[in-house]
């Protein structure tokens, strides 16, 4: 699918007919309401892109999601059972069970 628009399905201006095509919505809308006052602005020209100092910058530090989990550590040791259990071979009346 293409994202460019066909230079025949392109936007013109409807009172000078010029292709607004590869303008943005803000100028297109300036250049028709200039067209409507009887000064129109030309549109505004796309500048080649200068290429920058950072352009041939090669990242070391690429960062990734596995940098940000946490690391994984070894289960700590399991808790003291808190209740006291009848010794085997106990009475139960002696627990003082009902039951």
């Amino acid at each position: 699918m293409k994202d460019e628009q066909d230079p025949e399905d392109a936007p013109c201006c409807p009172i000078c007919s010029v292709s607004l095509g590869g303008v943005s919505e803000s100028d297109a809308s300036q250049h028709v309401n200039s067209c409507l006052d009887g000064n129109p602005q030309p549109l505004p020209v796309e500048r080649p892109a200068l290429p920058s100092a950072f352009d041939n910058f090669k990242h070391e530090n690429i960062s990734s999601a596995a940098q940000f989990r946490r690391p994984v550590r070894p289960p700590r040791a399991g808790q003291q059972n808190p209740f006291e259990l009848a010794p085997p071979g106990g009475n139960a009346a002696a627990t003082g069970s009902a039951f």
